[in-house]
């Protein structure tokens, strides 16, 4: 997380963390006010205990942890600045762009399900069109 937000020092805004597991890597993401973050994850049981992390924390609040069908970012378009996600399972890079911000930052370790699609990301997101993609 040190890295993400070093290399990326003028990210501010919303932060996603999809697939945010047990909050660890999420709580990590907050740096600070002009940051407000964002879980989900399908497992009920996860969301659970992401809050409790974030409680524990002192970061209930700007923290957050919401549960969703795993498909279906459920933001408006345009509006996430950073998406961090280890794998992003069904989501389709569609999905990601839609809701990335003009110069938001997608970091991904899988893009999907499928072996094949490993390691497209991070991407970039200027004036509404995917610019590039890095390893």
């Amino acid at each position: 997380t040190d890295y993400l937000l070093k290399q990326h020092p003028l990210l501010k805004g919303r932060v996603l963390d999809v697939g945010c597991g047990d909050g660890r890597l999420t709580a990590e993401l907050y740096g600070g006010a002009s940051y407000l973050v964002h879980g989900l994850d399908s497992s009920a049981p996860s969301v659970e205990a992401s809050r409790a992390h974030f409680q524990l924390q002192g970061l209930s609040g700007v923290v957050t942890a919401d549960a969703w069908d795993g498909q279906h970012l459920p933001y408006i378009d345009n509006l996430v600045n950073l998406l961090v996600a280890e794998d992003l399972g069904s989501v389709p890079v569609s999905e990601v762009m839609r809701v990335l911000a003009p110069g938001g930052v997608a970091f991904a370790a899988v893009l999907g399900s499928r072996a094949d699609q490993a390691l497209q990301l991070p991407i970039l997101r200027m004036d509404g069109m995917r610019i590039g993609e890095f390893d």
